[in-house]
């Protein structure tokens, strides 16, 4: 069946993007410490971890709240402030 899935810091952009491209394999993404936009990585280069995790060109087309947005509200959890 769905997995739930608990994702923390620098690991919360990929499986943000796993439930968002496929959430019908997902019944609940748990977010804790992640960054609320790319424009935030790209603002504060120092954000610990995060670099590692940037979709080149990616805003251009979309940004880390729409994927957020795009996921029905029961299926996402924010448990931490986003950062910064």
């Amino acid at each position: 069946g769905p997995v739930e899935v608990v994702a923390v810091g620098s690991a919360s952009i990929p499986a943000l993007h796993a439930v968002a491209l496929d959430p019908d394999r997902y019944a609940k993404l748990t977010l804790r410490g992640t960054t609320s936009s790319w424009l935030d990585v790209v603002r504060h280069p120092e954000m610990p971890g995060q670099l590692t995790n940037i979709v080149h060109g990616a805003l251009l087309d979309y940004d880390l709240s729409d994927l957020r947005d795009s996921l029905p509200k029961e299926k996402l959890r924010v448990e931490e402030p986003l950062m910064p």
